[in-house]
């Protein structure tokens, strides 16, 4: 049976958040799955395509909320913190969009 990789949205529908690390900037990826193991996190093999190509990546979380009017500050944030204390931030990503949009002002 073929296996997929899952793909991350550049825009993700209303509600969802996608938390993931960008491989390509990753130098020790055998101590970032350590570091993973000890968040009681298991990733999953994903990918996202951006203007300058396609990144492999390990979604760490995927959720989908009923109401998210505002940015998730309560997602996995402790997780998000040890990850930036080990690797580089730049390949930290969570992407998420509010349930409602924004009043114009």
């Amino acid at each position: 049976m073929p296996r997929t990789a899952i793909e991350i949205p550049l825009i993700p529908q209303p509600g969802e958040i996608w938390f993931y690390v960008d491989l390509a900037l990753i130098d020790d990826v055998l101590g970032l799955y350590e570091l993973l193991a000890e968040l009681n996190i298991t990733p999953k093999i994903a990918y996202t395509q951006t203007r300058e190509g396609i990144e492999v990546a390990l979604l760490l979380a995927y959720e989908r909320r009923e109401h998210m009017p505002e940015p998730p500050d309560d997602f996995y944030w402790k997780e998000q913190q040890a990850l930036a204390n080990a690797i580089d931030t730049e390949a930290i990503h969570c992407r998420f969009r509010r349930t409602v949009a924004l009043q114009a002002a």
